[in-house]
This record gives C-alpha cells, sequence and structure tokens, in this order.
C-alpha cells in the first residue's frame, strides 16, 4: 500500500469517527465504568486485570450489529479493514488462514465473510465451498489482486454474494458490505 493510500484510508477514517460519535460515546461509557471500578478497588491497577477487564469489555459484541469474519494473510489489510468496519458498528473477528477461518465459522454464527482467493493453507473459494455445505445463511465475499483468480472464478462459480478487486477503497468496502448485508436480511 503506497503512502498516499495509507493517508487517503486515515482521512477516511477521520471521517467515519466523526459521523459516528455516538459509537465512540458507548465505548468512553464502558471505559468510565472500568474506571469506577478501579476507582472503588474492585479491581487491582498493579494487575493486569484491569488490562484484560478491558479488553473483555470492548470486545463484547454489541447487539443488533452484524457479525463478519475477515480472512486474509495480509495483517496489515485485516487490521485495516477491521478498523474501518468496526468504526462503523460491525463487530468483526479475523483469521489469517482458511482452516482458522473453518473453526471459526463453526464455533460462531457470522453474518458476512469477507475473505481472500488466496491464502497460505486452502484457497477462500474452497472455504467458501465448505462453509455453503455447513448450511446456514452467511454472505461470503471474495477478494483477490490477481486478475487471473477472479477469472477463473468466473469460470468455475462458488455461491458467493460479490467478487472484489484489491485494492479495495475504504468507501468501496463500506458500501459492498452493507449492500450485501442488507440485500440478504
Amino acid at each position: 500500500m503506497s503512502l498516499k493510500e495509507k493517508i487517503d484510508v486515515l482521512d477516511f477514517l477521520i471521517a467515519i469517527l466523526k459521523e459516528h460519535e455516538e459509537s465512540l460515546y458507548e465505548i468512553t461509557q464502558r471505559l468510565e465504568k472500568l474506571s469506577d471500578k478501579l476507582d472503588n478497588g474492585e479491581l487491582k491497577a498493579e494487575s493486569h486485570e484491569v488490562l484484560e477487564v478491558a479488553k473483555k469489555e470492548l470486545s463484547k459484541p454489541r447487539p443488533g450489529r452484524s457479525n463478519i469474519l475477515i480472512v486474509d494473510d495480509d495483517d496489515f489489510l485485516t487490521e485495516t479493514y477491521k478498523v474501518i468496519l468496526e468504526t462503523v458498528g460491525y463487530n468483526i473477528d479475523i483469521s489469517s488462514t482458511g482452516m482458522h477461518a473453518l473453526h471459526l465459522t463453526k464455533e460462531k454464527t457470522y453474518d458476512l465473510v469477507l475473505m481472500d482467493i488466496k491464502l497460505p493453507d486452502i484457497n477462500g473459494d474452497e472455504v467458501a465451498r465448505i462453509i455453503r455445505k455447513q448450511g446456514g445463511k452467511t454472505n461470503i465475499i471474495l477478494m483477490t489482486g490477481y486478475e487471473k483468480l477472479a477469472k477463473d472464478f468466473e469460470e468455475d462459480p462458488v455461491q458467493v454474494n460479490e467478487l472484489l478487486m484489491k485494492p479495495i477503497s475504504p468507501t468501496n468496502l463500506l458500501t459492498v458490505t452493507k449492500m450485501v448485508l442488507e440485500k440478504n436480511k
């Protein structure tokens, strides 16, 4: 990702943060509750317990929000997508391999799986086929940066909602995510 693309992502995130002050207020409220517990002696400041409780509190799924699994072996990309999607209120989990993604989909129901086709252990289209065989109504968006994979995919279609070519702009990511989730409710 070029410096200009990184700056564009940061500018976009700032705009989203401004638009979603309510979510930020909710997080601030959760942190204030934790601070009160610390002040009241319910938590010991010198232990790691404070950090663990804060992580658990902030990672609690927020009711009524869609659960999304992002599957890609590019850590920077998954973290970027996670920040963008969490900022607008989605509950996000990430995975860097297809097998781990399959394990997660058996453990938890996801409204959407956003997955790279090229994964280190098993290709995303195969993971999509297995998810479809598991049943459920999980929406799947496949991503790729390789035109050849996209063309091969068109010739051997998997039941997915969308195929996106990388690089994916933050605006396009949010637009397609919202469209797929709303269309398939």
